[in-house]
């Protein structure tokens, strides 16, 4: 079991080896990227919050950058250079990044759920 704290229903990793753990586990998994002076952040945890349950089978995640030493090194292997952004992996694969969760390509409505395409 990971250690974590929950921030409205939005697991929060505090390492990179959270993180790892927690992608390891497999499925389809929504990385938010974020850090702790970053208003338009805060505003996209608003959404997510609003919008979780439009994806149905999706873990969500939130990685602080400013958490700790291997945080910030992870995003900058990542190829991170700004916030808020977003990681869509699917079985532990990245397959798609954006800005802004509207602009991840892999993630569409479909109804009841999400459906998540590799391309």
């Amino acid at each position: 079991e990971l250690e974590r704290k929950e921030e409205d229903d939005l697991q929060v990793v505090m390492s990179a080896m959270e993180l790892e753990s927690f992608l390891s586990r497999g499925g389809d998994s929504v990385v938010f990227v974020s850090g702790k002076g970053c208003a338009k952040c805060r505003r996209e945890e608003g959404k997510i919050a609003r919008r979780r349950e439009d994806f149905e089978g999706v873990r969500f995640v939130k990685l602080d950058v400013d958490s700790n030493r291997s945080t910030l090194q992870w995003t900058r292997d990542a190829g991170i250079r700004r916030v808020p952004h977003y990681l869509l992996y699917k079985n532990g694969e990245l397959v798609d990044r954006a800005n802004d969760l509207d602009d991840l390509r892999g993630l569409r409505d479909a109804g009841s759920g999400v459906e998540v395409e590799c391309s």
